[in-house]
């Protein structure tokens, strides 16, 4: 075979293909960049704060009397910009709250915080979704979640959507 070396752009307007059997490797700090793409989180994916509330297994998380949090992780690698998250709930009428945040822990010192909050969404009786857009890179030594907070056993918490890119 034979090597090609270039020291400018290559720009295939058609894609590149690589034989069978073969890799492309880009070396040292490099990597392949994408265009925005999307990982769904499900609502089984969503753990309680409190033990009786469960995955119905009918699409949705339903809340308890009282305030309950419902958290799922963010499993995307260190260099990933979040851009935006939908979260996916209904309100079902209630008159009471849904919060919705995307949050991390610092594993140095296990403390969480907001990466960026919601705004608590008292209004609805449908299935809806509320975007957040954080433009965050996911840093080294932290990990990443989606927490819900309901606050009425009516309130349904469905999933979520995260849009992202490698900046």
């Amino acid at each position: 075979g034979s090597t090609l070396a270039v020291t400018g752009l290559i720009t295939a307007t058609a894609g590149v293909t690589a034989a069978v059997n073969q890799h492309v490797t880009v070396s040292g700090t490099g990597r392949f960049k994408h265009g925005d793409e999307e990982l769904f989180i499900h609502a089984s994916a969503f753990q309680s704060s409190d033990a009786t509330s469960l995955y119905n297994q009918t699409g949705y998380h339903t809340g308890v009397g009282g305030v309950s949090v419902y958290a799922a992780p963010v499993l995307l690698p260190v260099g990933r910009q979040i851009k935006s998250v939908i979260f996916y709930y209904n309100v079902n009428s209630t008159g009471a709250g849904i919060q919705p945040r995307l949050r991390r822990q610092d594993f140095s010192t296990g403390t969480q915080a907001d990466v960026t909050a919601g705004t608590s969404d008292s209004t609805g009786s449908a299935f809806e979704g509320q975007t957040i857009t954080p433009s965050h890179t996911i840093a080294t030594g932290y990990a990443y979640f989606l927490e819900v907070t309901v606050t009425n056993a009516s309130h349904r918490v469905h999933g979520a959507k995260v849009t992202y890119d490698l900046p």
